[in-house]
């Protein structure tokens, strides 16, 4: 056993134990789901140290029913490794995992409630995107009381830059780790710069926004697991002083079962194991009117990867995902790390698409390793962002536009090309010159403006042939439809 499964253990094994028995209910998502068990399960009365089998195999059907793989996070020194032999791996009830799964599932786990101790991190720099030997590390952390609680400390005024708990009325359960505990000192900041969920919601402490800090996570609570970014000092190792006393908790975590964006406007793929926050720190109103439903877009090499939809206040969050490493290369449905990211605004009273310019480089030419600017995009904890003046403005028309075919007259295959209105569920119909519905060989959802589908003709005789694209609005329901004509000449 090495020396961090041995850090880990350590409070395992001089922890009291509450015997009332729990039921911890979980809702896991299409794709990665980063849980923690968080209860140690009454085997005859003995505690003894759970095993992965135990947890997996027995009751817990789904995991296998929906191809589930688990993924830890220790000791890692080649991105995301499987664990290979699940029957030979404890499970510590403290910690978060990584678990993927094909379809939605719900997990039911009865066992007593841990009172977790003080206990030593370590974060490992393995999981870092730029490289094993930065001064980036994680640490995954699994909330451990049976009871759901506030994460960020409340400060008495709004702008506090010290850990001095005289100036909070309410210490968040990580506040040591992000302030010092030296009055000597005066409280100096420590080194937690951020908090993540699977689900992409973050928390920054309140040195990293002294204006208004962000913390779109709220609660901790039971079942979630958290990813923990830190700056790693040489000793690179920190002390949690436990967590505090809770009421019991009884609900289960409420996770959407839908992959997609939430977004009106702009859809992207969600829950790629690994999210990338875009801090957009302010805004220029004279050059960039934002106003509340409007929505920005975060695309990488053309794909949308992220949005966010505007509130009415800054700074806020524009979560980016990572391509998906069940997906393939072949099949990007996020982003590539290092790849830089375009931000575009769509105006929904104008119904326009606008590319919001990059700000000017730093005078260094250089992006800070830890929050990278104006390149790099998915390197360091999160990138951070002024949304200041527009390169070019795409009008969105007010009706289903077809743009004829290429090429034409049609050989084999063509591209039908039309603009959408809004985001809709679109389908391709082919007809003959008498009216009969030959086959309906594309149906899908399309974002708006210009679109293409790929049509395999290969199949008819040449002739003369009718098209019709229609769609379901997915913004304001409405209904469109439009029809073409073309020409098959093999």
């Amino acid at each position: 056993m090495n020396r961090w499964f041995l850090i880990l253990l350590m409070p395992l094994l001089c922890r009291a134990q509450d015997t009332t028995l729990r039921t911890q209910t979980i809702s896991l998502h299409p794709g990665w789901n980063l849980v923690s068990l968080n209860l140690w399960p009454d085997r005859a009365g003995e505690y003894q140290m759970l095993q992965i089998s135990d947890v997996l195999n027995k009751k817990q059907e789904w995991f296998f029913r929906h191809s589930g793989r688990l993924y830890t996070g220790w000791n890692n020194q080649h991105g995301f490794p499987e664990v290979p032999d699940i029957a030979a791996r404890e499970w510590f009830p403290y910690y978060a995992y990584y678990i993927y799964l094909d379809n939605a599932a719900t997990w039911s786990v009865t066992g007593t409630a841990l009172q977790t101790d003080s206990f030593e991190i370590t974060p490992t720099s393995a999981w870092d995107r730029v490289n094993a030997n930065s001064n980036i590390g994680w640490f995954f952390c699994g909330y451990g009381t049976h009871g759901r609680e506030k994460l960020a400390s409340v400060p008495i005024h709004p702008k506090v830059a010290s850990g001095d708990p005289a100036q909070y009325s309410y210490l968040g359960p990580l506040h040591w780790l992000i302030w010092q505990d030296d009055p000597d000192q005066g409280y100096p900041s420590y080194t937690l710069k951020i908090v993540k969920t699977d689900e992409g919601r973050v928390y920054f402490p309140a040195q990293q926004s002294p204006d208004k800090m962000v913390d779109q996570i709220g609660f901790l609570e039971p079942g979630e697991g958290y990813l923990l970014g830190f700056v790693i000092p040489p000793e690179k190792q920190f002390m949690f002083r436990g967590w505090p006393e809770v009421p019991t908790w009884t609900g289960a975590t409420g996770k959407s079962s839908d992959r997609e964006s939430p977004n009106k406007h702009f859809k992207h793929h969600r829950y790629s194991q690994w999210s990338y926050p875009i801090l957009v720190e302010a805004v220029d109103r004279e050059n960039l009117p934002l106003e509340i439903g409007d929505e920005i877009g975060a695309f990488c090499n053309g794909i949308c990867v992220g949005a966010a939809t505007y509130q009415g206040d800054t700074p806020f969050v524009i979560t980016a995902w990572e391509k998906d490493r069940n997906t393939g290369f072949l099949n990007p449905d996020g982003y590539f790390t290092g790849y830089p990211i375009d931000l575009i605004w769509y105006s929904a009273s104008g119904r326009t698409e606008c590319k919001i310019k990059p700000p000017p480089a730093d005078s260094t030419g250089k992006d800070h390793l830890l929050y990278p600017k104006h390149s790099g995009f998915g390197i360091g904890f999160l990138a951070r962002r002024s949304l200041e003046d527009l390169s070019w403005v795409r009008r969105l028309p007010r009706s289903l536009e077809l743009s004829g075919c290429f090429p034409h007259p049609v050989d084999s295959t063509t591209l039908v090309r039309f603009n959408l209105p809004e985001r809709a569920k679109v389908i391709l119909e082919i007809y003959n010159t008498s009216g009969k519905l030959l086959g309906r060989p594309y149906e899908t959802t399309c974002t708006a403006g210009s679109q293409a589908i790929r049509w395999d003709a290969t199949k008819l005789t040449d002739g003369i042939y009718f098209y019709r694209v229609t769609g379901e609005g997915l913004e304001r329901e409405g209904k469109y439809q439009s029809v073409g004509k073309l020409l098959l000449l093999k």
